[in-house]
């Protein structure tokens, strides 16, 4: 009898039952035949049932519930120190995202060859087919600024990556940590993913699409006020979050990448 390789599920959602049913079916049908999953999910005072809904699936669940203010990286932090049985991997999930039936599969065959990398999924937009979500390479010496890579036929070497669907070995776990939860939302991903190439692991970006998921709204064209709001709301790049990251992946000019998207955002009009 083949050994199960077990995988501890991290997934944080809020009001979106809907979405997060699709996203967890969409992992149960990707679901290696070798693979044991357990979903340790984070409900952040969600009011729509999202957790009752979870609860019904067909799939080992530990629902941790929040206050409705820990956001993506505090609500990933307390489902991945909730973690309560013995695993080989963690694997991050989106509560927005649609795997495809082979995502997984792909996962476990890099895996295979690759056994001390991350590795990280791509997705599409479903309307436009356009890449979304994937690995990242900084561009530059801005702390903030990084390009999305595209892994057609094999894998890339990135260095870090959206939180959408990455899968971390336990070995890399046990020397990386846990996700950052004192970052509020934004930050918290491709914090981990720089801590992670800092301490020598590689990050790979699987080739050919995981699934799907729509990009987040952008606020390029909204007013001053609009994009000053967004900055310090708590799902967008609030103060706090800035500074922590600056801080550590920056240099000594930080102070300087912290203030110039204010000025940006007082001068475009």
């Amino acid at each position: 009898m083949e050994s199960q390789f077990r995988v501890a599920v991290l997934v944080a959602c809020y009001n979106r039952r809907e979405k997060t049913v699709t996203a967890l079916q969409s992992l149960i049908d990707a679901k290696p035949g070798n693979w044991d999953l357990r979903v340790y999910l984070s409900d952040d005072g969600s009011t729509d049932g999202t957790a009752e809904a979870v609860g019904a699936m067909p799939i080992s669940v530990k629902v941790i519930q929040g206050p409705g203010n820990w956001y993506w990286a505090r609500s990933m932090y307390q489902a991945e120190i909730a973690i309560d049985e013995e695993h080989d991997a963690i694997l991050w999930l989106n509560d927005d995202v649609e795997l495809s039936v082979d995502a997984l599969e792909a996962f476990d065959q890099l895996h295979n060859k690759n056994p001390l990398s991350i590795l990280v999924g791509q997705f599409c937009d479903p309307q436009t087919g356009e890449i979304t979500y994937g690995g990242m390479r900084r561009l530059g010496h801005h702390p903030f600024r990084y390009e999305t890579v595209l892994a057609q036929h094999s894998p890339q070497v990135v260095d870090t990556m959206h939180g959408n669907l990455v899968f971390i070995p336990r070995t890399i776990s046990m020397v990386v940590g846990t996700i950052d939860g004192d970052y509020s939302h934004a930050y918290g991903d491709i914090d981990f993913g720089l801590r992670a190439r800092y301490d020598g692991f590689e990050i790979l970006a699987t080739p050919g699409f995981a699934g799907t998921c729509p990009q987040n709204p952008a606020i390029r064209h909204a007013s001053i006020r609009e994009r000053l709001k967004a900055m310090h709301s708590p799902k967008g790049t609030p103060t706090s979050s800035q500074i922590r990251f600056l801080k550590r992946h920056g240099d000594v000019s930080w102070p300087i990448y912290f203030v110039a998207p204010y000025v940006r955002a007082l001068l475009t009009r």
